[in-house]
């Protein structure tokens, strides 16, 4: 069935960024999402995909093409194509719902970036706590 998630990021005690969306089988939607600090919706997005992909996810909806999704390697894909996708992705389960615990943002890039949570402009979130959720959370 579908189930609706919470992305949050956190920079200690302060909530930076996030995005609601929703999962169908192996397929992830993107539904609205903010930021409140330069760059954190980007290490977000980048957090997401980290998740989406360690869990199995095989399509990620990002919704409208902006600059900044082409810019972290999102691309456009024909509506024909995209049908194909998205429905090869609702049949097939992922390897389990990412329903997990907190995470700090280096230890959910550090594959990506080589970082040890100092050396990367995408670790400057050092503090920052990435969780995601199917429910609402609170920090503590």
């Amino acid at each position: 069935g579908v189930r609706f998630h919470s992305i949050e990021l956190w920079c200690g005690p302060h909530l930076v960024a996030g995005e609601l969306g929703y999962s169908l089988g192996s397929s992830y939607t993107s539904l609205s999402g903010f930021y409140c600090v330069a760059s954190s919706g980007a290490i977000q997005c980048v957090a997401t995909a980290r998740i989406l992909q360690r869990h199995g996810f095989r399509f990620w909806d990002l919704g409208m093409e902006l600059p900044y999704k082409l810019q972290l390697g999102a691309r456009s894909i024909s509506r024909s194509e995209f049908l194909r996708h998205l429905a090869a992705a609702r049949e097939q389960r992922p390897l389990c719902t990412p329903h997990i615990r907190r995470m700090w943002v280096p230890e959910l890039l550090d594959d990506v970036c080589g970082c040890d949570g100092a050396n990367s402009a995408a670790c400057s979130f050092h503090e920052g706590e990435y969780y995601h959720q199917s429910r609402p959370c609170v920090q503590g």
